[in-house]
């Protein structure tokens, strides 16, 4: 190469190794500024470490601040930082660290557990799923994981999945009540009441003065129809809580099932002052008075009622069944064809319409509001009772007397879920010297079968058409009814239920009657549990229907249920002092309890009646 072209070429390359040198030695001052900040950030994330260890949390939230400015690549100290965040919940700040962490750190268990809680509480179930289940995967298994992916599986309807992972909490945390009472609530939700019981059970053992655990166990013993445990429960809750108005409704209900009207009345009353404006709980109330024949307090009930919530088409559906009680039946159709125009869809409603319609022998109009209500609700039990029925009327001749058979207190069941239907019993072996036959009114001086006195020690057996009834008397009259009215428009009077002179409605004494002919064919074809729940409901529609308890206590014998069996043949006897087949039944029941001299007391006294 020529000399010259050779120091041109020397010349020209000078600046390309200055620029190089130069490049290169601010790689160094980078790299050492880069290792520095890395440290300083270190240092700082040390810091806040040891202020949060001393509870100086707002100290501790600045220096790792400092941190993510010294090194914005300090997966740990946003985590800490969003974590101090997510404690104050102030989840909307604390939700960009924990995802920048996660960016920058993408296997840290413990940070997608507070990232999938912010899901969590935010509605995003499946997000909140897919980083509890990375967690776990990564070994981040806390009982608080499966404690809330079970709770997110619970916003996504996976029960199944729900109660596993309450399962597995409780496995690695086998004294925290907590998750015993959510499963026990998924147990609830999915009717094994059972289950529920026991998780409950361990709950109460771990924790006894824990006030909702005795409520939730309440409730699923009522679900179970162990009621008087129920109430026991209850009990117990309102003992440490006088103020607990759920309480105090469960026993309400649990009381009314029972028949306890007094104590259903008295504890609905109490939640009521607590929650003056709940509805469901002036509906319960207003049962509680029907079932005891207080037609009139029960209406004002569902007045307040309808006042509170007059866009709730129940509320009419309900308000219908007092005014069809007390006679005022075009009232009750009005509010009944209310509800429905409110809320098409409410089964209830046309199911209830339908009904009014059979009472008052508008047959065509009835069976088209059942076809409705079956419709809306397939294999609704009561709308086909009914339909069944007024279809058979049109079939049948005209002069066939009209038969009322439809429910008359036909309310929806409030909102609230709680126990509300005693479930049909098991037949048991029946004592071996009774004798499977029906019971007898209390003017029968023979015996159905055989036209004779049965044999000693063998159940009576009741006439399937009485001779003479129990005395109701009628209905006062129109212009009385009207002398002293409330704001209802209904006459005020005593609580019908606290008089035994009490009149009742013919239309609710003909229905009792159907029941109670009802219950006597299921009892003829064996059908025990169906014939007791009809004649529960005789009873209840008519409280002083002596052969009704005569009927139901034979079924509770046939049952082996002899001490309510005895209580019911007491009953038939107080009602009607000369009912012969009520005393037989109840010398049977007592000999068979070992009361040998009640038993002979009894049966002597049949004895001198069928004189």
């Amino acid at each position: 190469m020529p000399a010259a072209l050779a120091s041109a070429t020397i010349v020209e390359m000078r600046p390309v190794r200055v620029l190089c040198l130069a490049i290169l030695c601010f790689s160094v001052w980078a790299g050492d500024g880069i290792t520095l900040n890395r440290k300083k950030s270190q240092r700082l994330y040390d810091e806040g470490v040891r202020l949060l260890a001393a509870a100086r949390e707002e100290e501790a939230l600045e220096a790792f601040s400092e941190a993510i400015r010294a090194n914005p690549t300090n997966a740990l100290a946003y985590r800490q930082r969003g974590g101090i965040l997510a404690r104050r919940k102030l989840w909307d700040q604390a939700f960009p660290d924990l995802d920048q962490s996660i960016r920058i750190l993408p296997d840290d268990g413990k940070t997608l557990g507070l990232r999938g809680e912010y899901y969590l509480r935010n509605d995003r179930a499946k997000e909140a799923v897919a980083d509890f289940s990375r967690a776990i995967e990564l070994g981040w298994t806390r009982p608080q994981i499966y404690s809330q992916r079970a709770a997110a599986y619970e916003k996504l309807g996976q029960s199944d999945n729900a109660i596993r992972d309450y399962s597995d909490a409780i496995r690695l945390s086998v004294n925290d009540p907590a998750y015993y009472r959510r499963r026990a609530s998924l147990y609830s939700n999915a009717g094994k009441y059972r289950e529920a019981v026991e998780d409950l059970t361990q709950a109460i053992r771990l924790q006894p003065d824990l006030v909702e655990a005795y409520v939730e166990r309440g409730y699923a013993l009522g679900q179970l129809g162990e009621f008087m445990a129920s109430i026991q429960d209850l009990d117990a809750a309102i003992a440490r809580d006088s103020h607990n108005a759920q309480a105090l409704s469960l026993r309400g209900e649990a009381h009314t099932v029972q028949h306890q009207n007094k104590e259903a009345i008295a504890d609905f009353s109490r939640a009521i002052e607590l929650r003056p404006r709940d509805v469901d709980l002036r509906l319960l109330r207003a049962s509680a008075y029907v079932q005891s024949g207080d037609y009139v307090r029960a209406l004002e009930d569902r007045e307040t009622a309808v006042r509170l919530r007059p866009d709730l088409a129940e509320v009419y559906v309900a308000r219908g069944s007092s005014f069809h009680l007390l006679g005022m039946h075009d009232k009750g159709l009005a509010d009944r064809t209310r509800a429905i125009q409110m809320k098409p869809s409410l089964a209830e409603a046309w199911c209830a319409r339908g009904n009014a319609y059979f009472l008052l022998g508008q047959y065509e109009k009835a069976i088209a509001d059942l076809h409705e209500a079956m419709r809306l609700r397939p294999g609704y039990p009561e709308a086909a009772t009914v339909l069944a029925k007024a279809e058979q009327k049109l079939r049948a001749p005209a002069s066939t007397a009209p038969i009322i058979a439809a429910r008359v207190e036909s309310q929806p069941a409030p909102a609230m879920v709680s126990p509300r239907q005693r479930p049909a019993a098991s037949p048991a072996s029946a004592p071996s010297s009774a004798a499977a036959v029906a019971p007898a009114p209390p003017s029968a001086h023979v015996h159905a079968a055989s036209g004779q006195p049965p044999l000693t020690g063998t159940a009576a057996a009741p006439a399937s058409s009485p001779s003479s009834a129990t005395a109701v008397a009628p209905p006062p009259s129109a212009h009385a009814a009207r002398a002293q009215t409330n704001l209802a428009g209904v006459q005020q009077k005593p609580p019908v239920g606290q008089s035994a002179a009490a009149p009742l409605l013919p239309a609710v004494t003909a229905l009792a009657a159907e029941y109670q002919r009802t219950a006597r064919a299921e009892l003829r074809a064996g059908d025990f549990p169906a014939a007791l729940s009809h004649l529960d409901e005789a009873i209840r529609l008519n409280p002083r229907l002596a052969t009704a308890y005569n009927a139901r206590g034979f079924v509770r014998m046939k049952l082996d249920r002899l001490q309510e069996s005895m209580d019911d043949f007491t009953r038939a006897i107080e009602l009607s002092p000369n009912y012969a087949n009520a005393y037989h039944n109840r010398g049977v029941v007592r000999k068979l309890l070992g009361d040998h001299a009640g038993s002979a007391a009894d049966l002597a006294r049949e004895a001198a009646l069928l004189k």
